[in-house]
Order: structure tokens, then C-alpha cells, then sequence
């Protein structure tokens, strides 16, 4: 087997790469958006997956990204801490700004 695949339907073609690998980026942005509204306080452990479905609600394009991936982003980034049941942002995440769109597009 070679590294790409030949799909073919009634009306399409399509070439797949089997060396492709699942995207880090979208994580890892959410993250730092997750990060940066935990504010300086932090919250409970078990308010985090509701934050990230909301802060995922305002951006259309991370559909395909899960909360396990955000939260995986966050430990793997080092863009928060846990103790005693509290998560709060590290020093690192003020490092990152994430801007909507229309804002880049702006500039």
C-alpha cells in the first residue's frame, strides 16, 4: 500500500492521505481561549467542560474538536493548574492572544 488512497463514488473523487494527522491548532487555540477566561481566581474542576462547550459555542469552526481534546490541550501546553480541585490559568497563557476574525481582518 502506498501513502494515499484513490476514493471513488458516482460523482466524486476523492485522494486521502493515510499519513495525515489530526490538526493540534484548533486545540490548542480554544485552550488559550478557555485559559484566559478562567480569570486570576480559577474555577471548580467541574465547571471546566461547561466553560468549554461555551467559549467552543461563539466559534463556528471547531465543530469536529472535542472537549476532551481542550482539556488535553490545556495540560499538554501547561496553560493551566490544578489543586485542590480548582483549575486556574499559569502565568504563560498571558503570552497568547487570541482575536476574533473580523478583528485580524481589520488591522
Amino acid at each position: 500500500m502506498g501513502r494515499f488512497d484513490l476514493e471513488l463514488g458516482d460523482d466524486y473523487a476523492l485522494l486521502l492521505d493515510t499519513q495525515r494527522t489530526p490538526s493540534e491548532a484548533k486545540p490548542f487555540i480554544i485552550a488559550i481561549v478557555v485559559a484566559h477566561a478562567l480569570g486570576n481566581a480559577g474555577i471548580r474542576e467541574a465547571e471546566l467542560t461547561a466553560l468549554i462547550k461555551k467559549m467552543m459555542a461563539g466559534m463556528p469552526a471547531v465543530s469536529n474538536v472535542t472537549t476532551t481534546q481542550v482539556k488535553q490541550a490545556l495540560a499538554d501546553y501547561d496553560l493551566v493548574t490544578k489543586a485542590d480541585g480548582f483549575i486556574s490559568p499559569t502565568p504563560l497563557v498571558a503570552r497568547f492572544q487570541v482575536k476574533p476574525e473580523e478583528e485580524i481582518l481589520n488591522d
